[in-house]
């Protein structure tokens, strides 16, 4: 377990940020699950980037919040590109969660062997791109395998129970 802080002054620590553990954890892994509250139109563009430069065969995207708030036009053009992107090459899909509003902020990390690490805290989907933002996040990278794996199975089981691909929306 490891705490993540965002590091602006005059809150300067040495913690590392969630972007560097991120974008860490993406490079060891074979496929991403992301259960999240809110996006941007940046951060899906970025998610395309990573699968297609990583070694990522898999890249699950569930966003939670916008399906009763609604998008920004921007913002749901980017998010059915990418799923139009990530459906083609079959390598997974945007869902959203449809029956409630999820807020959760999670991301789980597998490769051969299945889960192995995940990040839980308060940082959205933008936190993967540098915009300026100067919201201090809180999170933790939880790397024991069991935890992983709950982790991991609570969000394959949100998108079975919880969600439809925003294509039949």
């Amino acid at each position: 377990m490891e705490l993540l802080f965002s590091n602006f002054p005059p809150m300067k620590t040495n913690y590392k940020t969630f972007s560097d553990m991120f974008y860490s954890m993406v490079s060891q892994s074979t496929e991403l699950d992301i259960a999240v509250g809110y996006i941007t139109s940046d951060s899906l563009v970025e998610l395309q980037k990573l699968v297609e430069l990583n070694n990522l065969n898999a890249l699950n995207l569930t966003i939670g919040m916008h399906y009763l708030e609604r998008f920004t036009k921007v913002e749901y053009n980017a998010a059915l590109k990418l799923n139009e992107f990530l459906c083609e090459n079959k390598c997974g899909e945007v869902r959203l969660v449809t029956p409630f509003r999820y807020h959760g902020k999670l991301y789980s990390y597998s490769n051969e062997q299945g889960a192995f690490a995940g990040i839980i805290g308060s940082n959205n989907l933008s936190s993967i791109v540098d915009g300026g933002s100067r919201v201090y996040e809180s999170s933790v990278l939880l790397d024991d395998k069991s935890t992983a794996q709950q982790m991991n199975d609570f969000i394959k089981n949100l998108v079975k129970t919880s969600t439809e691909n925003i294509c039949d929306l």
